[in-house]
């Protein structure tokens, strides 16, 4: 399952003359369907949607979700997200799903998101000629398939002390830190972080950035937390 997912200031839809979706800030979404898409691409994807943080807060940082702003969503099929040009000219649509397979993941992809969101999805009309009218905000566009999940998956996978030790042997070089402990909930948690040595190697510092913001910590050359603060 793949879509396409544009920030936008104002949407709409309109069918043989006639709006039949619109609304203010929040996510136009294309939504192609394949055949071998299951109840479990929809969850994963509505979840990633529905916390996905592209909305600017009051730093002008992108920390916000659609929940935070309370803004709304449209959904549009397409199956030509499933486009394939790997043979001549002529795009194979063979990977989309048929319309007795994606006409029920459709509407329980809408009901999902619907769910996630809180109160109710806009959408086309599947199946029909649409005239999509949009205002990019920003531009912001995101694109997120469903079958790249493995990819997640397999950062779990490896969080093993043994795979982290060979990936970053400049933590393990000692018995069993606070900076290790730290460290391992960071590659556990998936979150973004960066490390650099502190000057003249008495320490480290450590920025990340989970759900609540961006911080920096400070750890000793004994790898003990020393100080920490939020950046934003």
């Amino acid at each position: 399952m793949r879509v396409v997912i544009q920030r936008v200031k104002e949407a709409s839809v309109e069918v043989a003359g006639e709006i039949v979706s619109k609304i203010g800030g929040g996510f136009l979404i294309l939504l192609g369907i394949a055949s071998e898409d299951s109840q479990e691409d929809i969850d994963w994807l509505c979840a990633k949607i529905a916390k996905l943080r592209v909305f600017e807060d009051q730093n002008d940082a992108m920390n916000n979700s659609i929940l935070d702003v309370h803004g709304d969503i449209i959904v549009v099929s397409q199956f030509t997200l499933h486009a394939s040009v790997k043979k001549g000219n002529r795009p194979s649509f063979i990977k989309a799903a048929r319309p007795e397979v994606a006409i029920p993941l459709y509407e329980a992809f809408i009901n999902k998101m619907e769910t996630e969101l809180g109160k109710k999805v806009q959408t086309g009309v599947f199946g029909a000629m649409m005239d999509v009218a949009l205002v990019n905000d920003g531009p912001v566009t995101i694109v997120i398939d469903s079958k790249n999940r493995d990819i997640e998956n397999y950062s779990q996978e490896r969080m093993t002390l043994e795979n982290i030790k060979k990936e970053y042997p400049q933590f393990f070089n000692q018995e069993y830190t606070m900076l290790q402990a730290d460290l391992l909930q960071y590659l556990k948690r998936n979150v973004e972080f960066s490390c650099e040595p502190i000057e003249h190697n008495q320490g480290w510092e450590i920025t990340y950035r989970d759900e609540d913001g961006c911080y920096l910590s400070t750890y000793n050359k004994n790898q003990s937390l020393t100080f920490k603060t939020k950046l934003s």
